[in-house]
Parts: C-alpha cells; sequence; structure tokens
C-alpha cells in the first residue's frame, strides 16, 4: 500500500514571499511591499512564471511598480545557491482597517524522471537509464498572506483645504520664456514633486 501526497510545503526548491516595509501606515501613506522569488540551484524547477502581484492586491492598495522587472543574483542560504529575485512595490491604503494581502500564486516547471514499469528490478544502471524517461509538470505554489494596519487620517490639526494627499509634496510652476509681445502664446508648465500617491493630489 503506498500513499501519493501532494508537493510537500517543506519543499524549498522554490517559493514565492512577501514583506511589508511597515506593518502600520495611514491611509494613502506610502508603503513598501517586498517580492520575493528564491529558486534553488541545479533543482528541477524551470519556467517560472512572473506572479501578478498587482492584480491580487489593487482591490485594497493603488500599487506602483518601482522597477519594470525583477532583479535576480545568486546568494547562499543555509550554505545552498539559491537564484533570488526581487521586486518592489509602492503601495498606498485605499480604505482603513486591519487589510491583508491573500497568498500570490507562483507558477511554475518541474522537471519529473520516470522509470518504465518494464524496468530492471535489479536496479542495474544500463536498464536504469535505458527504462527512464523524463515529464515535465506544471505545478503551483502560493506566497505567504502578509497583513497592514491601515489607520483612518486624524481628524484634528487637519491642514485648511487639505484634500486627501498624503506625503511629502513641492509645487512649482514657470513660463517657456521670459516676455513676448502682446498677444503671443506662452506655455506656463505646473509641476508636482514629492513622495506619495500622485493620484491623491488635487
Amino acid at each position: 500500500k503506498i500513499t501519493i501526497l501532494k508537493e510537500s510545503p517543506e519543499s524549498k526548491d522554490v517559493e514565492l514571499s512577501l514583506h511589508f516595509s511597515k506593518k502600520k501606515i495611514y491611509i494613502n501613506e506610502q508603503v513598501v511591499l517586498n517580492a520575493v522569488i528564491r529558486k534553488k540551484v541545479n533543482s528541477p524547477v524551470q519556467q517560472i512564471a512572473l506572479p501578478d502581484v498587482e492584480k491580487e492586491i489593487q482591490k485594497f492598495f493603488w500599487v506602483k511598480p518601482a522597477g519594470d522587472k525583477f532583479e535576480g543574483k545568486v546568494e547562499n542560504l543555509n550554505g545552498e545557491p539559491y537564484e533570488v529575485y526581487r521586486r518592489d512595490y509602492f503601495v498606498f491604503p485605499l480604505v482603513p482597517g486591519s487589510l491583508k494581502v491573500p497568498s500570490v500564486p507562483l507558477k511554475y516547471s518541474v522537471v519529473q524522471t520516470r522509470r518504465s514499469r518494464g524496468g530492471d528490478p535489479f536496479n542495474d544502471p544500463f536498464f536504469n537509464s535505458f527504462f527512464e524517461s523524463s515529464q515535465t509538470e506544471s505545478k503551483t505554489k502560493n506566497s505567504n498572506p502578509v497583513s497592514v494596519e491601515v489607520l483612518p487620517l486624524p481628524e484634528t490639526g487637519v491642514p485648511k483645504g487639505f484634500s486627501g494627499a498624503v506625503g511629502v509634496f513641492s509645487l512649482k510652476a514657470a513660463l517657456d520664456k521670459p516676455e513676448t509681445r502682446a498677444g503671443d502664446p506662452v506655455n506656463l508648465t505646473v509641476t508636482v514633486t514629492g513622495l506619495g500617491n500622485e493620484k491623491s493630489v488635487k
């Protein structure tokens, strides 16, 4: 009698982990969500699909990727080499309360070596190699769920004309030329810069 189990949760050939830079923030305050993919070097894992982190969290956050791709390098973890890929996301919570980012699925393929039923029962190396074949299987592993506590904005000490933008912003205006003839147009450029959710600036 033999029992066939799903992939062991202790398997560390590949994993996706999520981490918030802060655990308690205000509505519209910027926080960094770090996504890390770790793949053991020389493991049978291949063809890892990029996780759609934005899709999974956009219900409660406005999301802005810090880069256009996952940046990778090889690192040693517990004495073993891993390919490690990182990507940061600037996220801004839209509603107050305890917000939980659900497990984000990570899809990948694994090459499995299988032996034909007609293989040599005496474990002869020649027959083992003759009757073995490889097969690629699609698998999915979920990331860890992470939570963040989102506080409502204070009701006291609110600046006059406050419109909901949380962060540090500056405003400047400039004309494209210092002088012009009467009746000729000039271009006025207004620029907002700073740290925060630009979509909350009115």
